[in-house]
């Protein structure tokens, strides 16, 4: 009876032992690492591609949620990244290339702690002016006042550089430090001459615009584009730029094309982000793209063919290990 009695002991205490090990391993579970993902103004494309990145992300990628953020745009974006203050980002080429290598006017903070993923969508240079301006080209800025980006933003940046490159400095102009959708408002009330839209093509924010008064889009004046030393100049100097067209009606009011500049968008993140957190987003990324393309027209520049395509930085190694897998790089 006694030996009965020990062998149930014996069984209880088993129970409760294998009892409390299933427990321990509940209470072990591994959290979500919950990530940010910097973007840009709410009208503009960063924020509806980031938030579709995001869910990607969020869905695919084990035990990591990502939000998109709505920021400054690409400038503000890398130094956060740089600083360590988020994970993920989206920037321009261009702005990318100048931060990270401390070019004028960053040279005395150089951004070195970014890496790229891959390249997302193209990004196009649009000046919008009310059609009965009678501005054409961006010469025409001489003078007016022109919504030139958030402060801090890629869009305020590389503006600046374009204006210089056509012979104008903001002495040359009135600049308001204006959000893609502070511009929209601004001319509508006739508050600012012109608005500068750094983003894919077409954007919701000159789309609304659009819809509600007739806008035309400034070209790429004459005086740069037939003087070749100066082209190739400024060309050499921002190789990640191309001359592109905004096809006659993409904007239901603008009924000739439009010669411009565009630069590939990237998505980045920082030097010591986890490697194999890093290669999972980028398979994520780039294995789901329908559901990408889904929250923006722009989701369709997308491909996975064109991933490396302008980027202007190092990749992060997590990034390389799967464009290694997938034939891209040797």
């Amino acid at each position: 009876m006694k030996k009965s009695v020990k062998c149930l002991v014996l069984m209880c205490i088993a129970i409760m032992l294998i009892t409390s090990v299933i427990t321990g391993c509940g209470a072990k579970e591994v959290k979500p690492t919950a990530i940010v993902i910097a973007t840009g103004g709410v009208t503009g494309t960063y924020y509806p591609i980031g938030g579709a990145i995001g869910n990607v992300i969020s869905t695919k990628v084990p035990n990591v949620t990502a939000t998109a953020e709505s920021t400054g745009g690409s400038v503000a974006n890398i130094r956060m990244i740089n600083n360590g203050e988020v994970m993920l980002g989206i920037a321009g080429a261009t702005s990318s290339y100048q931060l990270y290598n401390g070019l004028p006017p960053y040279d005395k903070e150089p951004a070195k702690n970014i890496r790229a993923i891959g390249a997302l969508y193209p990004e196009t240079y649009q000046v919008v002016v009310r059609k009965d301006s009678g501005m054409k080209i961006i010469d025409d800025l001489k003078g007016k006042k022109v919504g030139v980006g958030a402060a801090g933003s890629g869009t305020e940046a590389i503006g600046k550089q374009i204006m210089a490159a056509h012979g104008i400095t903001y002495n040359d102009i009135k600049p308001e430090y204006l959000s893609f959708g502070e511009c929209v408002t601004a001319l509508k009330d006739k508050n600012i001459d012109a608005g500068i839209i750094f983003a894919g093509v077409p954007t919701s924010s000159v789309i609304e615009v659009s819809t509600s008064m007739d806008i035309n889009i400034l070209d790429l004046s004459p005086a740069l584009l037939n003087d070749q030393a100066k082209l190739d100049k400024f060309m050499k100097d921002n190789p990640y730029f191309t001359i592109v067209n905004i096809p006659a009606g993409t904007y239901a009011p603008v009924k000739d094309e439009v010669k411009t500049l565009a630069t590939p968008s990237l998505l980045i993140t920082r030097a010591d982000a986890d490697e194999k957190m890093i290669y999972n987003i980028t398979k994520a990324m780039y294995e789901n793209l329908a559901e990408i393309q889904k929250a923006h027209v722009q989701g369709k520049s997308i491909k996975l063919e064109t991933a490396l395509q302008g980027v202007s930085i190092p990749l992060h190694p997590g990034a390389e290990n799967y464009f290694k897998e997938k034939g891209l790089i040797k």
